[in-house]
């Protein structure tokens, strides 16, 4: 099975990195969309790890691995 992950890397205000994966983003994500996204991450804060707020991106990638399940 093919799992896909949006990883996008955040600097923080305290000048630490923190990523936020996003597990099955849709299929036919853009380039353009991921930007618009981080955009609005970033202007309504949406997101802190502790007190550090989100301060810029620093990388986006588009992870896709194939993962095989047994049964045990």
């Amino acid at each position: 099975m093919l799992e896909k992950t949006l990883q996008i890397v955040f600097e923080l205000s305290n000048g630490k990195s923190a990523t936020l994966s996003i597990k099955e983003p849709k299929s036919t994500i853009t380039e353009q969309e991921v930007k618009a996204a981080i955009s609005t991450i970033l202007n309504q804060q949406a997101f802190k790890k502790g007190e550090d707020t989100y301060a810029s991106a620093k990388s986006a990638k588009l992870v896709e691995r194939f993962v095989s399940t047994f049964e045990v």
